[in-house]
């Protein structure tokens, strides 16, 4: 049996390791490193207590970096600055490579490969380019047609392919953690000194959690590919079930919360189209109570101006969009867009794009540039092989092509979509319904988070100024502190930090100073929203077979009121609760925040933008309601409003919000082990670059050549203003009536984390 030498290893140390038991007992008081007690709860067990950046939501922290999460982290990062690259090609916007004069330009099919600081400015497009086509005084008219011919959808094919194959990498990495090895005790020779934290108290994490910042970037890349990311399309609803309807002219069901499609149960407890369900006549014999009714209080003062639907309006809804008398068939149709002859989700396979000539939407799509006509379109359902030229769910090579896609249940990346016909996961007819929750939860975290970011580095100014010229014991901006008695603690040493309070009473003040202290979203974050909902709507009744007014009011209503009796209900579990990052507010929790005027103590005190938006929703909804007489039937209706309300601005204002996340939260860690690229200067007036060093060419031509003018031939109109997605863009600081709620209040730590209170030594 071999027995390790202990002594003659230690003998043959110069420098013995500093004994553990000499260290523990020269510990002050306040380490509380004593053991904690087998079976009991021990209020002296040792917790290390929390720090002011604990949520790391930038950076991952030390115990949680492994091979696993770096990589994991790093995919997420390329995921998202690929799938930006895509977006911008597809709708015709700004290559942040810098074009063709560029260094970078050799980078594009690649973006994650160069500086994310050397990224060209964006266009900074108006919000009133979300706003309806009819009635604007600055339509698109010429803008879009720029952008369609700034269209480049062979690069967004690759970068498209790419990001898919990058998504089912990170998909296989997490849905494969490592094997945990346990530890068998008898293999340790000498059992371990250290205090034990209270199991009895505390939740054990699970062994393979994401670090939260990875666990952010990867619930930003869920939003990103519900907007981007592209799937079969599914049956047109219709070709799944058979007409309801019935040949004996009985009414419809009444409009009730219960008969709202699944897309739609998440978001019915926060808007005030509860106010407006009330049984006609004719269904009052048919009802047999009102309990799905019951316990609906609007809380805003939309419902008192809300425009009603009349008899006309309420039959077309209750019927349906009936694809028979559509101008698009569904069969035709893309589901990102909702028209035919889209390039950027349809193309020809026969033959490939010519590099110039006209982009037209109908060129490409009907006839090719060979003189052949696509012949899939005659297929039975207008659906040809490989999905009738709906890009993105069948063809593809390179990393991650031959992994598997998400299956029924969906992915982390790629959540299922829930529809009365089944279960698909990509461009399900519901995608936009489904994602507008997690859009709201993310932007309220982000919120929460940026005014937690904002007083910290108010309280480090403050504390350097202190330090720097401070004559009082205590600093200028803690003079609440100042008027609390000290206090005696276990160790008898006082102190003038406030005692704890109890975990309940924490809860309910830090909910309430949360509420108070988060940025508040602006206009282009409403205007965002408004965009994002009125393509939900066009979208379940065009593709997904809604009836009633009861979606569309539920939609077009969201932030204006909400649902007491569900204020405690908690949001439907995913079955990936485990990747979301901390911190993530329910739904209703997430309105209160981003909506504080809807609630009724704060009506006289709402912010204009929050107001714009009221009036806003008003409007559209009024335009949903008002169907002409000379429109048929609602298929006819609807395709009118999409154009109204086209998709591409509501996806470039969702391209900025997602960019201007993705560049706050950061670079992956593996990047910053990068060495800094050569700096590259430009010759005012040229589009060459030059480097920063003197080259032999600079030394023997020293006379610089004549500058040109690189856009000498542009038109009259005015040039958009460029600048770089900033979150700034989209929340502010809160309005100065909550500033005396803002200043003087120091961002306390949890109550269970928070060690005894020591004597204050100043510095």
């Amino acid at each position: 049996m071999l027995v390790p030498q202990v002594s003659s290893y230690a003998s043959g140390l110069r420098n013995p390791p500093f004994p553990i038991a000499q260290l523990v007992a020269n510990a002050p008081s306040s380490w509380n490193l004593q053991p904690a007690a087998s079976g009991s709860t021990s209020h002296t067990s040792f917790r290390a207590p929390a720090h002011k950046h604990a949520h790391h939501l930038h950076s991952i922290p030390p115990r949680e970096k492994s091979t696993r999460t770096l990589i994991v982290d790093h995919m997420l990062w390329v995921h998202g600055r690929t799938r930006f690259a895509q977006a911008r090609a597809e709708l015709g916007m700004t290559d942040r490579t810098g074009g063709p004069a560029s260094p970078n330009y050799t980078h594009r099919r690649r973006p994650e490969n160069y500086e994310e600081e050397g990224d060209e400015n964006s266009e900074g497009e108006d919000v009133a380019k979300l706003k309806s086509r009819t009635g604007n005084p600055d339509p698109p008219g010429d803008d879009e047609e720029d952008r369609m011919h700034a269209q480049d959808l062979p690069l967004a094919r690759s970068l498209r392919l790419r990001a898919e194959g990058l998504e089912k990498v990170v998909t296989s990495m997490l849905g494969q953690p490592p094997t945990i090895h346990p530890m068998n005790d008898d293999d340790i020779w000498t059992p371990p000194t250290s205090p034990k934290i209270n199991q009895s108290n505390t939740n054990p994490p699970h062994p393979h959690t994401l670090p939260n910042g990875v666990r952010l970037r990867l619930a930003l890349a869920t939003i990103i590919n519900d907007l981007f990311a592209r799937q079969a399309p599914p049956p047109p609803y219709r070709h799944q079930f058979q007409n309801s309807k019935s040949s004996s002219g009985q009414s419809p069901p009444p409009p009730s919360f219960s008969s709202l499609p699944q897309a739609l149960t998440a978001l019915s407890s926060v808007c005030s189209a509860h106010a407006g369900v009330v049984p006609s006549p004719s269904y009052s014999t048919s009802q047999p109570s009102s309990s799905n009714y019951h316990g609906y209080s609007p809380q805003s003062t939309f419902n008192s101006h809300q425009p009603t639907p009349s008899a006309r309006t309420r039959l077309l809804y209750n019927a349906g969009a009936d694809p028979s008398t559509a101008n698009s068939p569904p069969s035709l149709r893309c589901p990102r867009h909702l028209h035919t002859g889209c390039e950027i989700c349809v193309e020809a396979k026969t033959a490939a794009r010519p590099a110039t000539g006209s982009r037209g939407r109908s060129g490409s799509f009907n006839v090719d540039y060979r003189g052949q006509s696509n012949a899939w379109k005659g297929m039975p359902g207008g659906v040809g092989p490989g999905g009738g030229g709906i890009t993105g769910w069948q063809d593809g090579s390179g990393i991650g092509s031959g992994l598997l896609r998400p299956d029924v249940h969906g992915s982390s990346l790629r959540r299922k979509t829930d529809t009365e016909g089944g279960l698909s996961t990509g461009a399900g007819n519901t995608k936009l319904s489904e994602l507008i929750p997690r859009f709201i939860k993310l932007s309220a975290l982000v919120a929460v988070e940026l005014a937690m970011e904002a007083r910290d580095e108010e309280d480090d100014a403050s504390s350097i100024r202190s330090k720097e010229g401070a004559t009082d014991r205590y600093p200028s901006n803690e003079g609440d502190w100042s008027q609390i008695p000290p206090q005696q603690n276990e160790a008898g040493d006082f102190s003038t930090l406030p005692a704890p309070i109890s975990p309940s009473t924490a809860h309910a003040v830090s909910q309430d100073k949360v509420m108070d202290q988060a940025l508040r979203p602006t206009r282009e974050w409403y205007m965002l929203l408004t965009g994002l909902l009125t393509r939900a709507v066009l979208e379940g009744y065009l593709t997904a077979g809604w009836r009633g007014t009861l979606p569309m009011e539920c939609l077009l209503t969201v932030g204006l009121g909400m649902a007491e009796d569900d204020a405690s209900k908690k949001d439907a579990e995913t079955g990936f609760e485990e990747f979301d990052p901390d911190g993530l507010p329910t739904l209703l929790e997430a309105i209160k925040l981003l909506f504080p005027g809807s609630k009724s103590y704060l009506q006289a005190r709402k912010s204009q933008p929050e107001d714009e938006y009221e009036t806003e929703m008003r409007e559209r909804l009024r335009r949903f309601y008002d169907i002409p007489a000379s429109t048929p039937d609602l298929s006819t209706h609807m395709e009118d409003l999409a154009w109204q309300f086209p998709a591409e601005p509501v996806e470039r204002a969702a391209v900025r919000f997602c960019e201007a996340i993705a560049k706050w939260r950061g670079k992956p860690e593996l990047e910053t082990y990068k060495k800094p690229p050569p700096t590259i200067t430009y010759a005012e007036g040229q589009g060459t670059p030059r480097s920063s060093t003197l080259t032999i060419e600079s030394l023997v031509h020293s006379n610089p050549p004549t500058p040109t003018m690189a856009h000498s031939a542009t038109s009259g109109r005015p040039r958009r203003i460029r600048r770089k997605p900033s979150i700034g863009v989209y929340f502010t600081q809160p309005s100065p009536f909550r500033e005396n709620i803002w200043t003087n209040k120091k961002r306390m730590r949890s109550p269970d984390t928070r060690t005894t209170p020591v004597k204050r030594v100043h510095v």
